[in-house]
Formats: structure tokens, sequence, C-alpha cells
């Protein structure tokens, strides 16, 4: 997926680590960057993700493993599909940022 190099490119060091299994891609990305990564992904004209289809969180029973927040978006006009998280250290405030007001 091309939109995981674009957000490598334009946000560098927030992408904790791109996954490709059975050919979907999902993208880690840090906390404090995630607004900005799905507000990119949505309004540049290189991206359109203009779905939010699913947002859903994963606990491990692995104590040592974080939560992980998880977007599913896809992009009708580049046939895409494109699965982002947010790893949360279990114990820490569980909170992420609303996009809410990107995907009303």
């Amino acid at each position: 997926n091309p939109s995981a190099e674009a957000i490598r490119a334009r946000f560098g060091a927030a992408v904790v680590r791109v996954d490709v299994v059975w050919g979907e891609t999902t993208v880690i990305v840090e906390k404090s960057q995630f607004l900005e990564i799905a507000r990119f992904l949505k309004e540049d004209a290189g991206q359109s993700y203009e779905m939010c289809v699913d947002v859903t969180a994963v606990e491990y029973r692995d104590l040592e493993r974080p939560i992980e927040v998880v977007w599913h978006q896809r992009s009708v006009a580049h046939r895409r599909f494109l699965r982002l998280k947010v790893l949360l250290p279990k114990g820490s405030e569980l909170v992420v940022p609303s996009v809410w007001e990107l995907w009303k």
C-alpha cells in the first residue's frame, strides 16, 4: 500500500512499524501524531481515505503486550484499505484522540 510510505515520508519517526500480512497493510503510529496522520489520510488528494469503516481495540492476555487501538480506513477513490494502530501500554492512560471531527 503506497499510503504507508507516504505516511513514513511525511511523519518519519511517528511511524513505529509497518506490517503487511495477507496483503493488508497496518501502520502503527505514535499516539501524539495519530490525529495529524488521520487528517493527512483523509484530506490529502493522493490518499483520500474518505471512509473510517471501523474503530476497535485489542487487549491481549499477555500483561507485557500493549492494548492496540485500531482504525480501519478505506479509500474508494484509490481502491485502498489501511489499518492504523496506536499502542497503549497497560497501566498508562487509556485515551486516544477522536476521529469524529474527521469522519462524522
